[in-house]
């Protein structure tokens, strides 16, 4: 599955709790495979294709790695939504996240509770102290949201864009890079760098289903020689939703 991040369009003035008008239905054909959109878009319109409720709760609630939500509701993964919603006006990101939160919990009849677990992670730090890497800039701070979506090879504001084997980004910062990074490294990734700030970068490697073909690097060491970052493992509290309960909405 590929992702994107994509940038928000305006920033919300004023509190807005739930969508205006909302549809949620039974994902139709599409080309995306395994794959899903979801894109905050101009007036307060937030569109996703072939969602399941698992992923949809992950971007709800901002979690690192779909597998942070768990429980025994068997459908989690395996039906897809097509989503359609609309506020009242223009949205920020954190705005979007809480109102697509308040959409699951209503539409699904959704019942949940936290829990935090001791679990395997990365932490992203600078290879060598006080030194970056030639492909990380630092670029002016800009007031950009980020949303996930499935297109491929974008270049946002505020985010990055995630082909196979290249990140880039522009006005992004440490956070983004590390979430990004556990949808690649298969665990939760913490900045650890101490790199505040936006920045513009460009990593390049060969992803390890292709390994086979030796031309790049491998992802850990693009992150050193085109960044200047390294990963380290270690274990930490991570934060897990786990549904106790939810229903399959009716069609609207």
């Amino acid at each position: 599955m590929r992702l994107v991040i994509v940038a928000s369009i305006a920033a919300v003035c004023w509190a807005q709790t739930a969508f205006e008008v909302a549809s949620l239905k039974p994902a139709g054909p599409n080309n995306l495979g395994d794959g899903y959109s979801l894109s905050l878009l101009p007036g307060g319109r937030l569109h996703g294709v072939n969602m399941s409720l698992r992923q949809m709760i992950q971007i709800a609630w901002d979690l690192k790695q779909k597998n942070l939500v768990t429980g025994d509701v068997n459908w989690l993964d395996s039906q897809k939504y097509d989503l359609d919603a609309k506020a009242s006006g223009p949205l920020g990101e954190p705005e979007a996240r809480m109102m697509l939160e308040t959409l699951l919990l209503e539409s699904f009849h959704l019942k949940y509770h936290r829990e935090t677990r001791q679990l395997p992670v990365y932490f992203l730090q600078l290879a060598k102290s006080g030194v970056t890497g030639p492909d990380l800039h630092v670029s002016p701070s800009g007031d950009c949201g980020k949303m996930p979506n499935a297109q491929a090879d974008a270049n946002p504001c505020g985010g990055l864009g995630i082909s196979s084997g290249r990140f880039r980004g522009h006005r992004t910062n440490m956070e983004e890079l590390a979430t990004d990074l556990s949808l690649i490294l298969g665990r939760p990734v913490f900045d650890k760098t101490a790199l505040n700030g936006s920045f513009d970068l460009t990593l390049t490697w060969t992803p390890e289903e292709v390994a086979g073909d030796a031309s790049g690097p491998s992802i850990y060491t693009a992150l050193q020689e085109q960044l200047g970052l390294k990963v380290e493992t270690g274990r930490a509290p991570v934060e897990m939703i786990v549904v106790d309960s939810a229903e399959k909405p009716t069609s609207n």
